[in-house]
């Protein structure tokens, strides 16, 4: 109903309604029509929905306080006014009129509808209208209306669409993937950006995959059902999930419970981020620290070299110029009052002064340091028998001159993986000194004294003088450099055994010493395998240093086990390739001189290397680089930072590959 109002065409029926409503209630009858009619008047007046009573012409016969109340009018002023309903969404009243009198004579109006109706007041309700048709004692037929305000329930209604709306267009349209899942595990919602993330391309496809089966971890799915049960939510929750193509991305879950009215649990929802580009800065950021840790360690201890350098030269450089300074002075004083031998005697003494000066100098140079990145003390493949070799060519002429004979008792092919200039430098300070210390008739060995699985251990004996036991903890030390003279008036200048540990320290080796006075000394030398029996050989190429002593810290972490050889480049690796025939390669993709790609496509043309896994760390993002590494046969392609815990799956994969086919690992 739109509007009521009285309008002229129908003024003139006022009476005709007024003697309808007289003759309502007439001749009631027993006690029994009187209590329901009592009832009905009562429902009638105390009723919350509208009533109303019209005939053919749409007149109200009758208004109840509540339709009175709705429309705004009292209810003595609502009989006689033209009832004008709208079945037709139609706003002409005439036309609605019309349509109502042909439903009331064929008696078609419909039993219940709802409907937005305007009052008169301007205000729009929504309503449920029920009608009936009643005859009255005379025999004529009325509609009875019933008018039920249901706007707040509608409005209602309309706001939980309009929620459900844009609820909807927020779950398609977020960025952020969003599911809900059964408790058993069973997809049963999910968003375009959660099928884009796990590279699914439809609902249906994702909905048939067991979603413990994505879990990289799969406990990690069980214990976050348990925390979710426990709490009812979880926050910032790091899982590892595999895409559909295999790949694997780190997302952070925020998730809730879902219970139904009597409070049990009936599923879960929650929204998963893609956090994998974040944790491969992290990562990197990790790597560039680390590295500047290892760079900032090695400044420090290149430091603490010199200084102990420094403080060694200061003594014996100071001790020496004194001697020169104080003679020089005397000859240029006294040059015509001195006698000729003393002269003479002078300018020795100035003569040896500037020859140990030298010799210090000479130290100097020689002075092993923490190799910069790209120098030339990197270290390489070294044969102890062909150092040993090369040391008694260069003192061979002393040697003979004192009547000392040097033996060398290396087996050729004795490997260490370590700076062979730096091997060479230890064999001649110990055999120089050797050859300062033994008498006449002496004899000097370099021997294999003894090999574990891991290290060579090196003698260099002599028959020489000895060292008193309490100055045996002086030979090492740069700060208390302990210095005697030889045989034939030698002077030393106590560098020379620090230096011998310092280089052995840095090849990762260690120097020691047993002497007795008259009986001889010998110095242990422990040099690391160059492939120590039982280990596993690793091979790490990359053309910055500090990557790959990064790099090869990580293998050390994921395998304790692992021999890690280093190259600088792909030329070098292939190299070692072919003499270590190691079972893992991790190599870098640009490089200078052969690069990964160069490195993989020549050791795949080599019959003895093709088998050998070989992982391309890159930092290209682009696909064609990707697939053209594949294509060449990479064992996997990995994106630099360096995923740790992949690379720890494959060198497990690659061990445990070789225990199967009979290696010792």
């Amino acid at each position: 109903m739109q509007a009521l109002q009285l309008l002229p065409p129908y003024q003139d029926r006022t009476d005709r309604v007024a003697t309808k409503r007289s003759n309502v209630g007439k001749n009631p009858g027993s006690v029994l029509f009187r209590t329901a009619t009592n009832l009905l008047q009562l429902a009638w007046e105390r009723s919350h929905d509208g009533m109303v009573f019209t005939d053919g012409d749409g007149i109200i016969v009758a208004a109840n306080p509540a339709y009175a109340a709705m429309m705004g009018f009292r209810e003595h002023e609502m009989v006689g006014k033209l009832a004008t309903f709208s079945f037709s969404n139609n706003d002409d009243q005439y036309e609605a009129l019309d349509a109502y009198r042909r439903n009331f004579e064929q008696q078609s109006l419909p039993s219940y509808s709802e409907q937005r109706i305007t009052l008169p007041s301007g205000k729009v309700i929504d309503v449920e209208v029920s009608h009936s048709f009643v005859e009255t004692e005379d025999g004529s037929r009325l509609l009875f209306s019933v008018f039920r305000d249901v706007t707040k329930r509608k409005e209602a209604e309309r706001a939980l669409a309009q929620s459900e709306r844009n609820y909807h267009e927020w779950f398609e349209n977020s960025v952020q993937g969003m599911f809900q899942t059964s408790l058993s595990g069973k997809l049963i919602n999910a968003n375009p950006a959660l099928l884009r993330m796990l590279g699914y391309s439809s609902f249906e496809e994702m909905s048939r995959v067991n979603l413990s089966d994505i879990y990289v971890n799969p406990k990690d799915r069980e214990r976050l059902v348990q925390l979710l049960l426990t709490h009812g939510f979880c926050r910032d929750v790091e899982l590892r999930l595999r895409r559909k193509d295999g790949k694997t991305i780190t997302v952070l879950e925020h998730s809730r419970l879902i219970k139904d009215e009597q409070g049990n649990p009936i599923m879960f929802e929650g929204i998963l981020e893609d956090i994998t580009e974040r944790k491969a800065q992290e990562q990197q950021l990790r790597e560039y620290v680390d590295a500047l840790r290892v760079s900032q360690q090695a400044l420090a201890e290149l430091n603490a070299r010199k200084d102990k350098l420094l403080f060694a030269l200061s003594h014996d450089l100071r001790s020496q110029l004194g001697s020169i300074l104080g003679f020089s002075e005397i000859l240029l004083e006294d040059e015509e009052k001195l006698p000729v031998e003393e002269r003479r005697q002078f300018i020795t003494y100035i003569r040896d002064a500037a020859q140990n000066q030298l010799k210090v100098i000479n130290e100097l140079l020689r002075k092993p340091t923490q190799e910069a990145p790209g120098s030339e003390a990197q270290p390489e493949e070294t044969d102890l028998a062909q150092a040993a070799e090369k040391t008694v060519q260069l003192l061979g002429t002393v040697a003979k001159q004192k009547e000392i004979e040097i033996q060398v008792n290396i087996p050729a092919g004795t490997m260490v993986h370590a700076n062979g200039q730096l091997v060479l430098q230890v064999f001649n300070n110990l055999v120089s000194n050797a050859l300062k210390f033994t008498p006449p008739k002496g004899r000097i060995r370099l021997e294999i004294a003894e090999q574990t699985p891991r290290e060579w251990v090196v003698a260099v004996r002599d028959t020489g003088v000895g060292i008193p036991l309490e100055d045996q903890p002086k030979l090492f030390v740069a700060r208390g450099t302990y210095s005697q003279t030889g045989l034939s008036g030698e002077k030393g200048t106590g560098l020379g055994l620090p230096l011998c540990a310092e280089i052995m320290r840095e090849l990762g080796g260690d120097i020691s010493v047993e002497s007795t006075p008259g009986n001889g000394t010998t110095f242990y030398l422990r040099f690391p395998k160059s492939e120590p029996e039982g280990q596993v050989t690793i091979l790490v190429v990359d053309d910055e240093p500090g990557i790959r002593a990064l790099h090869a810290k990580y293998i050390k972490q994921a395998y304790p086990g692992a021999h890690v050889l280093q190259a600088p480049d792909g030329q070098k690796a292939l190299e070692m390739m072919l003499r270590h025939k190691p079972k893992l390669v991790l190599s870098d993709y640009a490089m200078p001189k052969m690069n990964g790609l160069a490195l993989l496509e020549a050791a795949k043309q080599q019959e003895e290397l093709k088998q050998i896994p070989i992982v391309i760390a890159t930092g290209h993002d682009s696909w064609a680089v990707r697939e053209e590494l594949e294509a060449a046969g990479a064992y996997d392609v990995v994106a630099k930072p360096l995923p740790v815990e992949k690379i720890k799956n494959i060198i497990r994969s690659t061990v445990a590959a070789a225990a199967e086919q009979g290696d010792k690992v």
